[in-house]
């Protein structure tokens, strides 16, 4: 929430804001290491975040989506 001027709410109107679920953030966590190699898949608005070794689907919430 951006609070200012006596005004609450959202006050960004060219930025979309997306919410990664906490279950997203603990798998993509899980694949962190010291030295890491990751690729990255986005389509078909699915996003895939994988190693050697896993996979972690992420799909994100629209907070809000930028105007025009």
């Amino acid at each position: 929430m951006v609070e200012g001027h006596g005004r609450q709410g959202w006050q960004l109107r060219n930025v979309t804001v997306y919410n990664v679920p906490a279950d997203a953030v603990e798998a993509l966590a899980a694949l962190a290491q010291r030295a890491m190699r990751l690729s990255v898949t986005i389509q078909d608005g699915e996003i895939w975040v994988s190693d050697d070794d896993r996979n972690v689907q992420l799909t994100l919430d629209v907070l809000q989506r930028a105007a025009g």
